[in-house]
């Protein structure tokens, strides 16, 4: 709230995760702050859009008292005190403006997910200085210059909240409860501050914790909670990302971009795009892959209790989705009886389908035993595999454990032989390249980019890396050939743009490339290109510190 370029700033999540109770606070703190001179807002103003809130007797409507950007307008100048039904609603809307650029208001918009009037937009994007706008949505906003995500509680702090609950409550089932009773509670009502609240008043009443979670795991009393917390922003999704959602929760573990178009049968393109609205709405939470160089997409516990219902009430897409399951783990090795089985296939003469297939099994498992800590076993079921079929796949995934190692030349070494085996192995040059541009070996890792970069399926990071590396290396070289290398770097960096970037990921790499940009226009001499370029990063990320300090280093000339 202290940041001068954050006139907008949201905090997102599912329903009940608390973001309204974070605001509630957030506005007393303000206002306890400023009678004591601590700040200077003049207004405080809380609109909420809310139309129903959960009780423990259910879900019950509720009056929002904001619905569109007129009503908004019509709190605003109730709380400020310059009400007048005689202007029109442009002269009311700019009455309002001006209002929030004289006097500090700190505007609370409580749900904004609920409201459907896109004029808020127009709103968002010009509140002038110094009045702020604190934002409470399920689904996140581009308006917005700051953002906080909630997520679930961790179990320790579950834990906690529990034990003031009791405490509060004086819910004697919940102070002497068994501490496996707790975490099974925990796990059911999958760490949701409202959820807990709801369950720990009705405990207080006297039902026991052992009767009551057995009703959460029937699913009889978590039907209010789920439909609160996910009902309406379910029934705004796409049917691709409700297609997407539902195969999420298929896999043991958290699927891959690849994996979910694969059991989903949808196009690349559409399952990306419907990644990049669930993590906006956020039904999905991103993990970074960096050893298969990815993204892999997980759910909340109470969100995939609430999407397995949706699928098993779609019995025709159930099925079709099993099946798509089914296939891909039998096509990818994934089932351990397989594993168990590999040696033996692969000796009795006759009986192998797809060498290559089964040596991919084993590349498979070996990096899973690298995760769980063992190195000489990963090692041992990596050398099993060459034995049957050498890929560039073994070969990249051995190459990517040595790299995690810090055993460069072993790694650079099983990286070679990868692309010498498939010389269009995107995955390996750019997991090469970038371990090259980390320890700052330029010309090798222009070459890998390089390479990277001209394949079908490279995408603006290839660029990206490519125009970085080539524009370090150019700090190495003669006045002519540095100049000619800028150059080649300019060419390259204008095509590591994302177009129409999805999500955070993609939108935050534009970012980065504007400002890779920007210094080699700022060595080219082009310093009104290089101010173009921070502008055009700082419209997506405001505060981004390298773009300002970049910015007013320029500026200053």
């Amino acid at each position: 709230m202290e940041h001068p370029r954050a006139w907008v700033v949201s905090v997102d999540g599912i329903g009940g995760v608390g973001k309204t109770a974070l605001a509630v606070n957030t506005a007393y703190k303000v206002r306890e702050q400023s009678l004591a001179g601590e700040r200077d807002f003049e207004y405080i103003i809380w609109a909420s859009a809310k139309i129903e809130r959960l009780t423990p007797r259910g879900i019950a409507k509720v009056l929002p008292s904001f619905s569109d950007l007129p009503s908004l307008v019509d709190v605003i100048l109730e709380v400020t005190g310059f009400v007048d039904e005689s202007k029109s609603e442009t002269e009311r809307l700019e009455l309002v403006l001006e209002i929030l650029g004289i006097a500090k208001c700190l505007v609370v918009l409580d749900n904004l997910e609920t409201v459907r009037d896109t004029k808020i937009s127009y709103f968002l994007a010009n509140v002038p200085a110094p009045s702020k706008v604190l934002i409470t949505t399920r689904e996140r906003i581009e308006e917005s210059q700051r953002n906080l995500r909630l997520t679930a509680l961790s179990h320790e702090g579950a834990r906690d909240l529990l034990s003031e609950l009791g405490i509060e409550l004086d819910a004697s089932e919940l102070l002497n409860a068994k501490p496996e009773e707790l975490d099974r509670f925990i796990e059911r009502v999958g760490g949701i501050p409202l959820a807990m609240k709801l369950a720990a008043g009705r405990l207080a009443t006297g039902v026991p914790l052992p009767s009551y979670i057995n009703r959460l795991e029937s699913g009889v009393a978590q039907q209010d909670i789920l439909e609160f917390c996910f009902d309406e922003s379910w029934t705004d999704l796409d049917p691709d990302s409700k297609l997407v959602l539902m195969a999420t929760t298929l896999f043991a573990e958290p699927p891959s971009e690849e994996e979910l178009r694969r059991v989903t049968d949808l196009p690349e393109l559409r399952v990306r795009d419907a990644i990049g609205a669930l993590t906006r709405r956020a039904f999905l939470n991103s993990e970074d892959d960096s050893a298969h160089e990815t993204y892999r997409y997980s759910l909340l516990p109470l969100t995939a209790d609430f999407v397995r219902r949706q699928l098993s009430a779609d019995t025709l897409q159930e099925t079709q989705l099993r099946d798509n399951h089914s296939a891909y783990l039998v096509e990818r090795g994934r089932y351990q009886e397989a594993l168990g089985q590999t040696s033996q296939l692969l000796r009795s003469e006759g009986s192998i389908p797809d060498a290559e297939l089964l040596s991919n099994m084993l590349v498979d498992a070996a990096f899973r035993t690298y995760q769980s800590g063992d190195y000489q076993g990963a090692l041992s079921r990596l050398q099993n595999a060459q034995t049957y079929r050498e890929t560039g796949y073994l070969n990249h995934t051995w190459g990517v454990i040595e790299r995690d190692e810090g055993a460069y030349s072993r790694s650079r070494e099983k990286f070679r032989k990868s692309v010498s085996l498939q010389k269009d192995r995107l995955p390996t040059w750019r997991s090469w390249g970038r371990m090259e541009q980390r320890l700052e070996n330029w010309d090798q890792a222009v070459e890998c980019f390089f390479r990277a970069s001209e394949l079908p399926r490279s995408d603006p990071q290839d660029f990206h890396g490519l125009g970085v590396c080539l524009s370090r290396l150019s700090g190495k070289k003669g006045a002519q050939e540095r100049q000619s290398l800028l150059q080649q770097a300019e060419q390259a960096l204008k095509r590591g743009f994302y177009r129409d970037p999805v999500g955070y990921r993609e939108t935050h790499h534009n970012v980065v490339n504007s400002h890779s940009l920007a210094l080699v226009f700022e060595r080219l001499g082009r310093v009104k290109e290089a101010l173009i370029q921070c502008r055009n990063g700082l419209r997506l990320e405001p505060n981004n510190e390298r773009l300002i300090d970049l910015n007013l280093s320029l500026n200053n000339r």
